[in-house]
């Protein structure tokens, strides 16, 4: 909160950091950014989830501190090199 001082005018709170005028409200590139990304999951998370084992479990795949020859694991692996194959 001491990073960005507020001032107080005709009783609302404006920002001194950079602001964006949409359809009559303020708001502010961070506000924007945090709305655009909320409710999206990156990749490990999905990988996660689709194969019903942790972020971090996929994280040391991707990373390779784990070695993913065969099962689950394997299954992880093909799928983060297709997604990233196909972006």
């Amino acid at each position: 909160m001491n990073l960005v001082s507020y001032i107080c005018t005709n009783n609302t709170i404006q920002s001194k950091q950079k602001k964006i005028n949409t359809m009559g409200k303020t708001k502010t590139i961070s506000e924007l950014r945090r709305e655009k990304a909320a409710g999206t999951l990156t990749l490990y998370q999905q990988a996660a989830i689709k194969f019903g084992v942790t972020y971090e479990y996929v994280a040391a795949i991707a990373r390779g501190k784990r070695k993913a020859i065969r099962g689950k694991g394997l299954e992880v692996k093909e799928f983060l090199l297709s997604e990233l194959s196909n972006n």
